[in-house]
């Protein structure tokens, strides 16, 4: 999965909206989320149109085209719990759902099968009262605590010659031997 340079411009106005902020809110006092039909919802295209922009019109995972009205708004990290067996975790990141870092263009395809598993190799962050401003450029900082399975590479064949077979699942090499295939 390749990460794009977006870190550096502005958030879309609508993630930092008094709307979202009181929406955030109610996740945290709450600690899961609860954030149904919400600003966030009514005005998803946005966010959504502005990822697909970045991200050239691909899905941030496959690279496959998102065409038009197609394509999700995929949260790296998952707002809310998973109980799928395939999951390492049912650790739900409640307090990055309106999180630009937190945020990528996905296909359907790709956001199905990655559903709510968010699996690392070290310890978990939790929410440690920072501000959705600070959230907003989360990321990278959490990824050097947490070391996920599923990275975030701004040179995908780097992250291609560093995959460790050993940690992953038959299936898993499955899809690391195909992705070795389609970029070499």
């Amino acid at each position: 999965m390749r990460e794009h340079t977006y870190r550096d411009i502005a958030i879309p106005i609508h993630l930092n909206s008094s709307n979202i902020e009181l929406e955030f809110e109610k996740n945290i006092k709450n600690k899961k989320y609860i954030s149904k039909n919400t600003p966030y919802n009514d005005d998803a295209k946005l966010v959504k149109n502005t990822l697909k922009k970045l991200y050239d019109y691909k899905c941030a995972y496959c690279e496959s085209f998102i065409k038009n009205a197609y394509g999700e708004i995929e949260h790296y990290r998952p707002k809310k719990s998973s109980n799928l067996s395939r999951c390492d975790s049912t650790k739900a990141y409640y307090w990055l759902a309106f999180s630009w870092d937190n945020l990528l263009p996905c296909c359907k395809k790709c956001n199905i099968e990655k559903s709510n598993c968010f699996d690392v190799f070290d310890r978990r962050v939790n929410y440690n009262k920072e501000t959705l401003e600070v959230l907003h450029k989360s990321l990278q900082g959490y990824n050097r605590i947490e070391n996920p399975k599923l990275y975030i590479y701004n040179n995908f064949e780097h992250f291609l010659e560093e995959i460790d077979e050993s940690y992953l699942s038959k299936e898993d090499k499955a899809i690391s031997s195909k992705l070795w295939l389609i970029y070499n």
